[in-house]
């Protein structure tokens, strides 16, 4: 199949997405914007212990796909974790109760991260930028918890694989309404960046990062096997500049 055609291969959800995009180099391109030394450095920032921790997500497999063992490692490191699933996830699948499959699923997943704390908000799929209301509800969880950090996907620098408008909604949402918390300590790590400047070593928490993301099958389309090849060679990828065998990375910013 030609790059032409390959780069126009319909694709609904990150799992998919993911472990076909390592094939299309071009739309998976990332670039630490710091060096070695830096990036580690603002990654043990993210995992300062006993942090309060809010993950923000458009679709439930997002955030073991792309912080699972950050996520873990900051559980292990008695954090206060609170995962909040925006939509209401009824797109992508031909399956009937698709929207209590994936909550199941999430709810399965996070266990295994050992996180606690799962909400959802119950939004329309594809259908944010439409609901005026969004940004207050976030403002209101924002102030209600009070992170330390708020993980949010990269609405400035996404990769092109997974420019989804959920995606991008999101993050610009979340971006704007951390606006409450502007004298605080808190900081937004934002995920699915090409242009990070922080780096966390999951060495020892990939395994159970896998094992989250397989939580969600109704999202693998091409089966468990290529999809724990395509999150162990990404996680490899993201590591290719430093030291770390594999590694999740994240454009730190304060708020």
């Amino acid at each position: 199949m030609s790059k032409k055609h390959r780069a126009y291969i319909p694709i609904v959800g990150s799992i998919a997405a993911l472990s076909l995009s390592l094939y299309m180099k071009d739309l998976l391109k990332m670039q630490l914007t710091t060096d070695e030394k830096t990036a580690i450095y603002n990654g043990n920032i993210i995992l300062q212990p006993n942090s309060k921790i809010l993950a923000i997500t458009a679709h439930p497999e997002d955030l073991a796909l792309f912080i699972g063992g950050t996520l873990k490692h900051l559980a292990k490191r008695n954090c206060d974790i609170t995962i909040i699933n925006v939509t209401n996830s009824k797109k992508g699948v031909d399956l009937t109760n698709l929207t209590q499959i994936r909550q199941s699923e999430q709810t399965k997943a996070a266990n295994r991260l050992e996180v606690k704390d799962v909400r959802f908000l119950h939004l329309p799929d594809l259908h944010l930028t439409k609901i005026k209301d969004i940004e207050p509800i976030l403002k209101n969880i924002l102030l209600d918890i009070k992170p330390d950090i708020i993980f949010a996907f990269d609405f400035l620098y996404p990769f092109k694989a997974l420019k989804h408008p959920d995606h991008v909604s999101i993050g610009q949402m979340v971006h704007k309404a951390s606006s409450v918390l502007k004298n605080t300590k808190c900081q937004i790590a934002f995920y699915a960046s090409c242009k990070p400047n922080s780096i966390v070593d999951i060495v020892t928490t990939l395994e159970e990062k896998i094992a989250a993301v397989k939580c969600h099958q109704s999202q693998l389309r091409f089966g468990e096997d290529l999809c724990e090849r395509g999150i162990r060679r990404f996680a490899k990828y993201s590591a290719r500049h430093t030291l770390l065998h594999y590694g999740e990375t994240f454009r730190l910013k304060k708020i």
